[in-house]
């Protein structure tokens, strides 16, 4: 397990286009960039596309902190622990 970039959020509208799981890898995937390098976002992309939709979530929340404002699947996010916080819209 990787220690979590606290201090970098990713917030997305996960039902909306954001939602797309290349969308998250790619935005999740540089930021990471960015904090610990091409190894560390290799790892991170390496683990993200081993699995599930759901997979690609809990994933890119290990590393990161995973805001979704979309409030469609409070249950499934919540069960599966992919999200550190979901934020409705409005």
């Amino acid at each position: 397990m990787v220690d979590k970039l606290t201090d970098q959020t990713l917030v997305l509208d996960l039902s909306g286009s954001d939602g797309n799981a290349y969308v998250v890898m790619g935005s999740a995937f540089r930021l990471i960039q960015g904090e610990l390098g091409v190894e560390g976002a290799n790892e991170y992309s390496s683990k993200a596309r081993s699995g599930s939709y759901e997979n690609v979530l809990r994933v890119t929340n290990e590393y990161l902190n995973l805001i979704d404002t979309s409030d469609s699947y409070p249950e499934v996010l919540d069960e599966y622990e992919v999200v550190t916080q979901i934020v409705p819209k409005g």
